[in-house]
């Protein structure tokens, strides 16, 4: 449900979230929500069945014992309830860091070669280490807090186990209880208190499946005013592939102040073959973007076949546009040459047999005019 909740979303969402955070959701989050909802979820029931089992069968033997114990084994929950919060505050901090390290982890590795090729190797890993100690001091404090817990728990509990003892020898002696019934009412007692204080790893698990599965409905519920999986508008329609740009006004969501396309015109008729020139961020890869409607337009409308793009089902609007992208192929690209990449980028493309082909290809132009801008200065230095 996540993963595909995940490719539902727009790119606005992709704007706004790292991928390494989102990574981080499909795999740690995913395994404490298994953790915490399998076998633990399980023992947590069975410790909390046994409390009240036993419990019943106290105050059935012997309800002023039965009563006295478990008044005074209150300050045990108390005490643990209180040290347990303090715990779970831990926990989030511990996630939160471990999540920031990842990122860097997730960045660092598919960007390895620009690490390499720079000697960011000691900036890199000193950036993941100090998430890494972060967690870390944080883990040792939760650490010691439960130690805490655990060692207060027992005390408490053989405090109850003492005052027990002296007032059931009391109950044997003024009160007519038989040295059996004692007995039997405080090994049930006893015994349920302390499955329910071994319960407490158990609930520590539910919290971190809680804490965790809070992050995933998060992304989950987030609405998506782009989603390519709803089945509404036109599909069955001859496309025929005249486009037009009328007033558009455009800028990225996650950068609202600064304008990409103001008062764009444009015609393109079926058939014609158009180049969009411009500098870099001029909006190039930003009308290509539109087409296929990545994207909603601030104000003014684009056309295909004079049907604004919006009116159309997006997944068979897409799956009619060819797009070669200029971006890797492979696994980092790393098996193919240049030229590789460049002609099974466009058979990509054309295989799908589009009725509107978008090439975004920056690359030639830029290296045109890297090569009139830098040789002459570089020609002049090097002499």
């Amino acid at each position: 449900m996540l993963f595909q909740s995940i490719l539902s979303k727009d790119l606005f969402f992709f704007d706004t979230h790292k991928t390494g955070q989102l990574i981080l959701h499909l795999t740690d989050d995913t395994h404490k929500i298994q953790d915490g909802i399998g076998n633990k979820f399980g023992s947590a029931i069975e410790m909390v069945t046994t409390f009240i089992s036993c419990t019943i069968i106290g105050f059935i033997r012997g309800w002023k014992l039965s009563l006295v114990i478990i008044s005074f084994s209150s300050v045990i929950f108390i005490t643990t309830a209180v040290l347990f919060k303090v715990t779970t505050k831990m926990t989030v901090i511990e996630l939160k860091a471990y999540g920031k390290a990842g990122i860097v982890a997730e960045e660092v590795i598919s960007s390895i070669r620009t690490v390499l090729a720079y000697i960011g190797q000691e900036k890199e890993i000193h950036r993941y280490e100090k998430y890494l100690d972060e967690a870390r001091k944080c883990a040792i404090r939760k650490s010691v807090t439960n130690g805490i817990t655990t060692g207060i728990t027992y005390f408490l509990l053989f405090c109850v186990y003492a005052l027990g003892f002296w007032y059931g020898t009391k109950l044997i002696l003024e009160d007519n209880y038989s040295i059996g019934g004692v007995f039997t009412i405080f090994i049930c007692i006893s015994y349920g208190i302390l499955s329910l204080a071994q319960a407490s790893p158990f609930f520590q698990a539910l919290y971190e499946a809680r804490v965790a599965a809070y992050g995933i409905w998060q992304i989950i519920d987030q609405s998506s005013e782009i989603n390519a999986d709803f089945d509404k508008g036109l599909t069955k329609y001859d496309l025929m592939g005249d486009i037009q740009f009328s007033n558009v006004y455009f800028f990225y969501p996650a950068r609202s102040n600064v304008p990409i396309l103001t008062n764009l015109s444009l015609k393109i008729k079926c058939g014609q073959t158009v180049a969009l020139v411009g500098s870099s961020g001029s909006g190039k890869s930003t009308c290509v973007q539109l087409l296929q409607r990545f994207y909603n337009l601030q104000s003014g409308s684009i056309r295909i076949d004079g049907k604004e793009t919006k009116e159309y089902n997006l997944k068979w609007l897409r799956e009619h546009i060819g797009v070669k992208y200029e971006t890797l192929v492979g696994e980092r690209g790393a098996a193919l040459s240049g030229g590789q990449k460049q002609r099974i980028a466009i058979a990509r493309a054309l295989l799908r047999d589009p009725r509107i082909l978008l090439l975004d290809e920056g690359k030639f132009f830029s290296i045109l005019v890297t090569y009139c801008l830098f040789q002459i200065p570089i020609i002049y230095y090097s002499n």
